[in-house]
């Protein structure tokens, strides 16, 4: 089922060591997979990508959803269990939909039943839930490939003398780039107005810290050269989705560590406040 793009993003920037860029923090180069040609630049919100995901419950993660959101999720949640797996499957995708607001009747439904499936099922939402939270929703997907701007190659007379900018040397089909207007082979010089630090690998890094401050779904301002004219360019970024980050199209940097440190935290937070609760408390039911 594809999953709405307003939530969900990242936004990729591929430079010739390609890099693609992502929403927050970055990280060094993964060197596992994708050709030596392709790269990946990533991050997640402000702040530090590497930093650890928090380790307590918070309000925000398992606060409860208003009455009528609430009636909507104690149905497919009890869906859980129907002898139609059908309607299993199709409430397990639709409480994966909903993500974090369905988070505390999960809770209450896995506490409930001895069902082994449903247990199973709710893992696996709330699992899906946390890595969305706390890696794929909060990282801004462009969908570029870049190489930092040479005059030497690639002459830009409206580009002044000094300027760091980045070349666009490919556009993803069907990205946030080429959605907004994105050519390939202009060069951006700027977003949201801040011009770029740095040459090189620095010059990539900086560019992709400056998107990581954006969330999918979120707009980002671009200034773009393209042949003779300057533009300001309103960008939507999109969201970078587990399926794009295991079939590795373009070799992700920052996003693989997201992931896995995510995926680290998932079980320790799982037992907190699901597993030991039931186990701590057998028989006992929450209203």
């Amino acid at each position: 089922m594809e999953r709405p793009t307003a939530g969900k993003a990242v936004i990729s920037l591929i430079i010739a060591q390609s890099v693609t860029l992502g929403a927050t923090g970055i990280a060094p180069p993964d060197t596992t997979s994708a050709s030596p040609r392709e790269g990946t630049l990533t991050s997640a919100g402000p702040g530090d990508e590497n930093a650890a995901l928090p380790q307590r419950d918070d309000e925000e993660f398992l606060h409860p959803p208003n009455p009528q959101a609430a009636s909507e999720i104690a149905a497919l949640t009890t869906a859980l269990t129907s002898p139609v797996y059908s309607e299993r499957k199709s409430a397990t995708e639709e409480l994966i939909e909903i993500g974090v607001r369905a988070l505390p009747q999960l809770r209450k439904a896995y506490r409930k039943t001895n069902d082994l499936e449903a247990h199973l099922r709710i893992e696996e939402i709330v699992e899906t839930t946390f890595l969305d939270y706390h890696v794929f929703n909060r990282h801004g997907f462009l969908g570029v490939s870049l190489t930092p701007y040479n005059p030497d190659l690639h002459p830009r007379p409206e580009v002044p003398e000094g300027m760091n900018g980045a070349f666009l040397s490919e556009i993803e089909s069907g990205k946030a780039a080429e959605q907004a207007g994105l050519l390939k082979e202009d060069v951006i010089v700027a977003i949201d107005g801040q011009p770029f630090r740095g040459v090189g690998q620095g010059l990539s890094n900086a560019v992709a810290a400056m998107v990581r401050a954006h969330r999918p779904g979120t707009t980002m301002s671009v200034t773009v050269i393209r042949g003779n004219e300057r533009l300001e360019i309103d960008v939507i970024l999109g969201r970078c989705s587990p399926e794009q980050l295991r079939n590795r199209t373009v070799r992700v940097i920052g996003f693989p560590d997201l992931e896995r440190n995510a995926r680290s935290n998932f079980p320790g937070w799982w037992a907190r406040n699901f597993r030991d609760v039931r186990e701590s408390s057998p028989g006992k039911t929450e209203d």
